[in-house]
């Protein structure tokens, strides 16, 4: 069964990849036990960070003291939504499948909530 794609449906999508992202964001910095970077920096890592264009690069990523990847930087949380963001529309546009899925699920998870909301106004008692 062919499923029509709309613009709205590419919104939406966009916005259930940003939200993705920022669970992505926040599952790296809880759930890795591993730092990220030596506490030391090791002479390569010096050389690999003195090397690069500009300190503030757009997509240079923020570590605390230890090496750990931080939680609480804006930088890392807008850097894990824009590339979640960026590659789910990427992946929508070259695949009419994938925009198709995407689509229903769209469709399935607002009929739902339309389903949620009739029932919650049905049901609430007002006195």
């Amino acid at each position: 069964m062919e499923h029509d794609v709309a613009i709205w449906h590419y919104i939406a999508g966009i916005g259930m990849f940003c939200c993705l992202g920022a669970l992505a964001h926040v599952c790296r910095a809880l759930f890795n036990p591993v730092n990220d970077r030596s506490p030391d920096f090791s002479t390569l890592e010096m050389a690999l960070d003195d090397d690069l264009p500009g300190e503030q690069g757009p997509l240079r990523t923020d570590y605390d003291a230890s090496g750990h990847y931080r939680l609480t930087s804006m930088r890392n949380l807008r850097n894990a939504v824009a590339l979640s963001a960026l590659s789910g529309l990427c992946v929508m546009l070259a695949s009419p499948d994938v925009a198709a899925v995407m689509a229903k699920v769209v469709d399935t998870g607002l009929g739902s909530m339309d389903n949620i909301l009739a029932f919650r106004i049905e049901t609430a008692s007002w006195s």
